[in-house]
């Protein structure tokens, strides 16, 4: 296999993995790197980036000094990341989601007790001795 068909056959299996899992989308290998680029540790979207710049070399520039090996190194351990071989989500996005939860859960409570059906009336406050 020469190194376009290297090239063009991981960046394929990579950009199906960035879409179902991930929900990636956009028109270019980039664009879907950058839809998603939140979700993604850094170290992952680093080595994402990396990969778009070569590929778009290998692609587009004859001659472009791509090293096939290089490239297939990396392909294969981005693609083993994010198939959750390696930690690939950003800790940060995580505590996002875990603050959202919680405010879910209190709006949730929130909801839950405004509409109850109480008397207002059947409250009773006890007198405090004093």
């Amino acid at each position: 296999m020469n190194l376009y068909e290297t090239v063009i056959r991981k960046t394929l299996e990579i950009e199906e993995i960035l879409i179902k899992k991930f929900g990636a989308y956009g028109k270019t290998f980039g664009d879907k790197v950058s839809s998603i680029e939140h979700t993604l540790s850094p170290d992952l979207l680093e080595k994402l980036w990396i990969l778009v710049k070569e590929r778009n070399k290998a692609v587009h520039k004859l001659d472009s000094g791509v090293d096939k090996k290089r490239f297939t190194s990396l392909a294969s351990e981005i693609i083993s990341e994010l198939n959750g071989d390696k930690k690939t989500f950003n800790p940060k996005t995580a505590i996002s989601l875990g603050i959202l939860s919680v405010i879910s859960a209190g709006f949730a409570v929130y909801k839950l007790i405004r509409n109850s059906s109480y008397d207002k009336n059947e409250i009773k406050v006890r007198p405090t001795d004093q």
